[in-house]
């Protein structure tokens, strides 16, 4: 997903560009004031690679049985009432539901009913997302704290837990601990001052807008400069 979507009246951000930006701002930076005129098409290794990911997914996805909610494609914002539907039925495994809180949105992969207390009732729910490659990445882990804190809007709170399914098809169980699921997510207001945009990553702690004037997160980032 790109990094925003343009729901009528307001941009929204994506998880996958939440954990993007954390490891390089100057993504941000071109997404917000870059020529969108300019933006090319993915490279034939580049399709490769995310081909592989969406097959890799769909073998992942045949072998469970899933609920997804019904929702337009070109319209993923009006899929955040249905999956709330059936988060508040319990449905074991819901796939590609939609989550929202505040400008932050995202469709993990799949929310999984765990045991807890919750706002739902005496259950509640972890984000777990399909990788095709080998190991859990860094980015990994923020996107899914990102999908953390989305889920409070629903449960009431983040929850500190999820898995990544690899490659080989393993699971990995991680905790997001509360400096990735809150820390590193923490929303305020923020504007970005004119003199900054040709300097996007001269910052020990990097403030990142969502886009010209909307709330936004920090991430805590090593002094460079570009």
């Amino acid at each position: 997903m790109s990094i925003t979507v343009k729901k009528p009246g307001k941009s929204l951000i994506s998880a996958s560009a939440l954990a993007r930006i954390h490891t390089c701002a100057h993504f941000w930076h071109l997404q917000c004031f870059g020529d969108a005129t300019l933006v090319t098409e993915p490279d034939a290794g580049a399709q490769l690679r995310m081909d592989a990911g969406i097959s890799h997914e769909d073998e992942v996805i045949a072998k469970l049985k899933v609920v997804q909610p019904e929702y337009p494609e070109d319209k993923p914002w009006e899929g955040i009432e249905p999956t709330l539907e059936l988060m508040r039925k319990g449905v074991p495994l819901i796939y590609q539901g939609v989550l929202k809180n505040g400008r932050a949105f995202g469709l993990p992969d799949l929310l999984e009913k765990t045991k807890g207390k919750s706002k739902l009732g005496s259950f509640s729910y972890r984000p777990v997302d399909i990788k095709s490659h080998a190991k859990v990445t860094s980015k990994d882990k923020l996107q899914l704290a990102a999908y953390s804190f989305m889920l409070q809007e629903a449960l009431g709170f983040m929850p500190l837990d999820g898995a990544i399914i690899l490659k080989d098809q393993s699971r990995v169980m991680l905790t997001l601990t509360l400096r990735s699921a809150k820390s590193n997510l923490h929303l305020r207001k923020l504007y970005l001052l004119k003199k900054r945009r040709s300097q996007p990553c001269r910052y020990g702690v990097l403030s990142v807008a969502f886009a010209r004037g909307v709330t936004t997160v920090n991430w805590i980032a090593k002094t460079r400069s570009w």
